[in-house]
C-alpha cells in the first residue's frame, strides 16, 4: 500500500519541478491576464494529490486500501490513453483527419474505463461507495501523467508545436510560443483537477450504480415454483 501513496508525492513533485522549469524557461506566461490564478489553481490540485497520498499512508481501512491500488492501476491506463491522446491532438497534425479516429478513441476509451473501474468496485464490494474512491485515485494518477505530458511536450517539442497550423492560427496577436506554453500549462491543469479529479470520480460514481444495480439484481433469488400436486 505504500507504494502508491508514495508515488502520488513523487508524481506531484516531479509535476511542480517540471511546471517551474517551464516558467523558468517561458517566464513571459507569467504575464498573461490570469496567470496568476491558474497557478492557484494548479498548487491546490497538487496539494490535493498530497494530501490523498497522505490520508493512504495513514488510514488502514481495507476498502481505502483497495481503491487505492485498484484506482492506481487504472489510472496508469487512463494516462496512457491521456498521452496517447495529447500526442495526437497537439503532434499529429500532419497525418490529416484520420488521426480523429485515435484522438477520439482515446476519449471514449477512458470514458468507458472509467465507468467500467466504477461498476467492478461495486459489484465487487457490494457498496456504491466503492466505486467513488477507485474514480478518484484513478484521476489523480491519470492527472499527474496528463499534466507531465503537457508540460513535457511544450520542454521538449517546442518546434513542432510551433509549426502547428492551428497554434499559428491562435496566436495571430500575441507571440506564438508564449501562447502554446500557456496553453499546455492550461490543458495540463485542466486534466489533472477537472478531468482527472473531478469527472473521473463522476463517471467512476456512475459505474459503480451500474455495478451496484447488477450485483442487487443478480443476488434476488427467484420466487421458488408451486408444487405440483
Amino acid at each position: 500500500m505504500l507504494v502508491v501513496p508514495l508515488g502520488l508525492i513523487i508524481g506531484a513533485v516531479a509535476d511542480a519541478a517540471l511546471t517551474a522549469t517551464l516558467i523558468a524557461r517561458y517566464p513571459a506566461v507569467m504575464r498573461l491576464d490570469g496567470s496568476g490564478p491558474l497557478l492557484a489553481v494548479l498548487v491546490a490540485g497538487l496539494v490535493a494529490v498530497v494530501g490523498a497520498a497522505v490520508v493512504g499512508l495513514l488510514v488502514r481501512g481495507r476498502l481505502l486500501r483497495s481503491a487505492a491500488a485498484t484506482g492506481a492501476r487504472w489510472g496508469l491506463v487512463l494516462g496512457g490513453l491521456w498521452s496517447l491522446e495529447m500526442t495526437v491532438a497537439n503532434e499529429w497534425y500532419m497525418f490529416g483527419r484520420w488521426r480523429l479516429v485515435l484522438y477520439y478513441g482515446a476519449i471514449l476509451s477512458v470514458a468507458v474505463l472509467n465507468v467500467l473501474a466504477g461498476a467492478l468496485a461495486a459489484y465487487r464490494h457490494r457498496r456504491i461507495l466503492a466505486g467513488s474512491p477507485v474514480g478518484l485515485w484513478a484521476g489523480l494518477v491519470s492527472g499527474l501523467v496528463g499534466l507531465a505530458t503537457m508540460q513535457l511536450q511544450a520542454l521538449l517539442t517546442m518546434p513542432v508545436l510551433r509549426a502547428d497550423p492551428q497554434n499559428v492560427a491562435e496566436a495571430a496577436h500575441t507571440d506564438l510560443t508564449t501562447h502554446i506554453v500557456s496553453e499546455q500549462i492550461v490543458a495540463g491543469i485542466s486534466h489533472l483537477v477537472l478531468v482527472g479529479m473531478i469527472a473521473g470520480t463522476v463517471l467512476a460514481t456512475i459505474g459503480a450504480l451500474v455495478g451496484w444495480g447488477i450485483r442487487d439484481a443478480s443476488s434476488v433469488a427467484p420466487p421458488a415454483s408451486p408444487a405440483v400436486r
